[in-house]
């Protein structure tokens, strides 16, 4: 995998995009997920990779395991039954995560309104994606950052 260095939020999506990038070369296109969408969910998940499980974890999507072996959260007692997931690299968080939607039983909605809008509107897949966070406003944090994204660019 490409090097995943950063030091301000520009360069953290580059090197996100290098990442995408290198995935896709082995990815048939329709198990891909939609670029805005990827950089706008690592964005909220990790803080444009500042978050502690993004640095001490290389998890860019704050992605659970159901096991003893991640990371705890902070103020979690020991006692919960998950951690956050570590991975040996930035990009095997990308490519873990593009698994999960591409796989998972809970994004099947997901995958059908990829499909129909041929993998071109993140922000109608953003709201296929309820049960990627606890958090109840989640749809509308990546839809505000795609927005947000979408205004820098013009």
């Amino acid at each position: 995998p490409p090097k995943f260095e950063y030091s301000n939020n520009k360069e953290f999506i580059q090197a996100l995009n290098r990442c995408i990038d290198y995935i896709h070369l082995d990815l048939p296109h329709k198990q891909r997920i939609n670029r805005e969408l990827m950089i706008a969910q690592s964005i909220v998940e990790s803080d444009y990779g500042k978050s502690r499980f993004a640095r001490e974890g290389h998890n860019l999507y704050g992605i659970r395991i159901w096991s003893k072996e991640g990371m705890l959260p902070l103020q979690q007692p020991e006692t919960i039954e998950w951690r956050v997931r570590i991975f040996k690299n930035k990009c095997e968080s990308v490519m873990y995560y593009i698994e999960i939607l591409n796989t998972k039983q809970v994004y099947a909605e997901f995958r059908k309104i990829r499909e129909i809008t041929l993998n071109q509107d993140p922000i109608a897949m953003a709201k296929a994606l309820d049960s990627f966070s606890t958090n109840k406003e989640y749809e509308k944090y990546v839809i505000e950052v795609i927005n947000k994204l979408r205004n820098e660019i013009k």
